[in-house]
C-alpha cells in the first residue's frame, strides 16, 4: 500500500509529524490531491474547504521553493538498508505537482541529509516494508523538516534532465549498491 494515506500514517509513526490537515478546520493554503500514487493532480486550495471527495487527501503546503518560479524535490533511492545517493529535481512552479523536471542533479546524500534523517528514512522504508524503492522527499524551507510524500516501488533510475556524466555515475553507484544487497541476500 503506497497510497498517500498509508505514506502519511507511516510518516507520522516514524518522524512524529505528518502532512495531512483537516480541510474543514485548517486555515490558509493546502494541497488537494488524489490518494492514489503517481496521479500528479495536486492543486493548491484555500481552506477551510468542504468539497474534498472520496479518494482525495489534503496536505500542508510544503515550502520547497528555490525562487519565485522554481521548486526542488529530492529523489532518494533505497536499496536494501542503504541510501546510496540522492538527486535534486528542479521544476517550474506551474509544474510542481508533476514529474516534469527541467534540471536534475546527482548529490551526495551525506551533504543534504543528516545521519539522523537518513536513519529515519531507512526506518520509514522498513515500516513501509520496501527494500527497493525511490522516495520523493521535500524539505520545508520554514521548519527545515523533511517530508516523504511519495513511495515509488517501481524505481526508474536516474531522473530526466540529469547530465550524461552524472547519469553514468548514478547507474554505477546504484548497480554497486544493488550488487552488495543481492550478495548479502545470497550469503
Amino acid at each position: 500500500d503506497i497510497s498517500k494515506v498509508k505514506v502519511d500514517e507511516v510518516h507520522q509513526a516514524v518522524f512524529l509529524y505528518n502532512t495531512f490537515v483537516d480541510p474543514r478546520t485548517h486555515q490558509g493554503k493546502a494541497v488537494l490531491k488524489s490518494d492514489e500514487n503517481a496521479m500528479h493532480d495536486g492543486k493548491v486550495i484555500d481552506c477551510p474547504f468542504h468539497d474534498a471527495q472520496k479518494g482525495q487527501v489534503v496536505q500542508v503546503v510544503i515550502d520547497n521553493t528555490v525562487d519565485a518560479n522554481t521548486v526542488m524535490d529530492y529523489r532518494v533511492p533505497v536499496i536494501g538498508k542503504t541510501l546510496p545517493l540522492a538527486y535534486k529535481k528542479f521544476k517550474s512552479m506551474e509544474k510542481r505537482f508533476t514529474n516534469d523536471v527541467h534540471l536534475s542533479e546527482l548529490i551526495d546524500i551525506d551533504q543534504f541529509f543528516s545521519k539522523e534523517e537518513q536513519r529515519l528514512i531507512l526506518q520509514f522504508a522498513e515500516a513501509m516494508n520496501v527494500d527497493f524503492a525511490e522516495f520523493d522527499v521535500l524539505r520545508d524551507n520554514q521548519s527545515g523538516k523533511i517530508y516523504i510524500i511519495d513511495v515509488n516501488t517501481t524505481p526508474y533510475g536516474p531522473p530526466a534532465e540529469l547530465s550524461k556524466q552524472d547519469h553514468q555515475l548514478a547507474v554505477a553507484q546504484l548497480s554497486a549498491a544493488m550488487k552488495r544487497w543481492i550478495e548479502g541476500q545470497v550469503m
